[in-house]
């Protein structure tokens, strides 16, 4: 078999970049997925299907790689999704713009082309906002809506409430350009449905002749010959085979995309041959950089459980802590667990010092990788986190609440004043936002950790491309779906133009 463009994933990035390829009808792509297909809503499994069905609004099980994690002192399940869609297909739907900032920190560091006046256009151009027209996409593939304030379940409504009268800021659209404050998350699940990226982009054009989808398939590495990528390897249960193509892309999240890559040869040098790789060329960057969002989860004993048929996080808190040089590092997800009577607040540091890694165990495809997130290792994000987990207490403290719940069940009251004590629950109870990003990292030559140039091209290697969250410098102030769209509309641009173009 031999196609013009292979792709490695059928996540998020990948759909975007097959949907947006095969429009040239001269282009024959194939989309490679490890996962199963579900071509349209109704073969759909339920929980995959409807966004608010499983308690947290994540699903993992049946259609999840099984990563396990170290977050801090001890490890988690890290779900990533398994199935032609990738973790858009597993999500929680909370549909967020990356922040300004964000991306203006990206372009001082050396990426031309993703400053927040380059990639605004291209956050419209995703998505159909069912809310707000001003400074929204209105014919995108991705519906967002958020839940009207009349519908917010009694503890969102009491969150909302304490936090006005706590100072911050009445945000009706947490996706205005550098919007701060209390307000309802966008989500891509109107009516209940989760729209994915093999719902919104791949679904509508799988009749394209010179698109073939093949699901089900393992990549065990990227055939490079000469310094040049010109094929992969396949194992598709028992068998395996070749496909040959003359470009190659990888989008197989920040957790596969540097695996396959270390699998494939390229990557630090002397690792890859402690693990029996023959390396390719010396990409020290490669699994490095590995960002996410560190949380620690709060719970109250509440009055009843939560209802069925309504999403978790409803409303949300983004705010600025004490005293920070970044604005906007902080955000809090509240929630009224649908299983237990209990109030769940989670807050985050939405921009984290740390880093962690993510690298190979065995050249074996099959092998489970080791990943490290390293949470809360710099001193600046636990004392962000103490601050938060206050602040949490604070607002649960409001008479908005007295009805709804009964007590503080975790963190112990008595760790609340104790530095210390806070921190050690911290590190114990240490979670991630399921927002991977950065082992891929984007960059100039210059910075010894860039995997990838601004175009997303693999340094050392020719026409091999990496499209997903492992390019970012930096995990954006936000959950990543929507910044992961938005950066695969762009690099799938720069197959028809040699620079980044504004959408028409």
């Amino acid at each position: 078999m031999n196609f013009d463009t292979i792709i490695v994933g059928a996540g998020a990035a990948g759909c975007v970049l097959a949907t947006r390829l095969t429009e040239d009808p001269d282009r024959s792509v194939l989309l490679i997925e490890a996962g199963p297909d579900y071509p349209d809503l109704t073969s759909l499994p339920e929980d995959v299907r409807l966004g608010y069905l499983t308690p947290s609004g994540m699903i993992a099980r049946g259609h999840d790689w099984g990563y396990v994690g170290r977050a801090g002192d001890e490890t988690e399940p890290i779900a990533r999704g398994k199935l032609v869609g990738g973790s858009s297909a597993v999500n929680a739907q909370i549909y967020l713009w990356g922040l300004p900032y964000d991306f203006d920190r990206w372009a001082e560091a050396g990426n031309e082309g993703w400053s927040w006046d380059d990639v605004e256009p291209w956050f419209r151009k995703v998505e159909t906002d069912l809310d707000f027209v001003d400074g929204h996409g209105q014919a995108g593939p991705i519906l967002v809506r958020r839940y009207l304030s009349e519908d917010w379940l009694d503890l969102q409504k009491a969150f909302y409430e304490a936090c006005l009268d706590a100072g911050y800021e009445d945000c009706p659209d947490l996706n205005r350009p550098y919007a701060t404050g209390v307000g309802p998350y966008p989500m891509n699940n109107p009516d209940g449905i989760r729209i994915s990226a093999a719902v919104g982009y791949l679904n509508p054009v799988r009749g394209r002749s010179n698109l073939t989808i093949l699901p089900d398939a393992l990549v065990e590495r990227i055939v490079v010959n000469n310094s040049q990528a010109c094929g992969v390897e396949i194992v598709r249960g028992r068998d395996s085979s070749t496909v040959e193509s003359d470009d190659v892309v990888i989008a197989c999240g920040a957790i596969g995309s540097p695996l396959l890559l270390q699998r494939s040869g390229i990557g630090d040098a002397t690792t890859l041959m402690s693990f029996g790789v023959d390396p390719v060329t010396d990409l020290p960057g490669v699994g490095q950089n590995l960002r996410d969002h560190p949380a620690v989860p709060m719970y109250w004993q509440a009055t009843d459980t939560g209802p069925a048929h309504a999403h978790w996080h409803q409303v949300g808190l983004r705010y600025s802590s004490e005293g920070s040089e970044d604005r906007d590092d902080m955000i809090v997800y509240v929630a009224h667990i649908r299983d237990e009577p209990k109030l769940l607040m989670r807050p985050t540091v939405n921009l984290a010092k740390n880093a962690g890694r993510v690298g190979i165990s065995s050249s074996n495809v099959d092998a489970h990788p080791h990943i490290d997130y390293g949470l809360f290792s710099h001193p600046l994000d636990r004392q962000r986190m103490r601050e938060a987990i206050r602040l949490c207490h604070r607002i649960s403290r409001h008479d908005a609440f007295s009805e709804h719940i009964d007590g503080l069940l975790q963190p112990d009251p008595s760790d609340l004043d104790d530095d210390s004590a806070l921190d050690a629950h911290i590190l114990r109870l240490a979670t991630t936002g399921h927002h991977v990003s950065g082992t891929c990292k984007m960059g100039p030559p210059s910075d010894p950790l860039a995997v990838v140039d601004e175009y997303g091209r693999v340094y050392g290697v020719e026409n091999l491309r990496v499209t997903d969250a492992s390019t970012m410098p930096d995990c954006v102030r936000a959950n990543i779906h929507a910044t992961v769209l938005m950066m695969a509309e762009r690099f799938a641009s720069t197959w028809s133009s040699p620079s980044f173009s504004p959408p028409g």
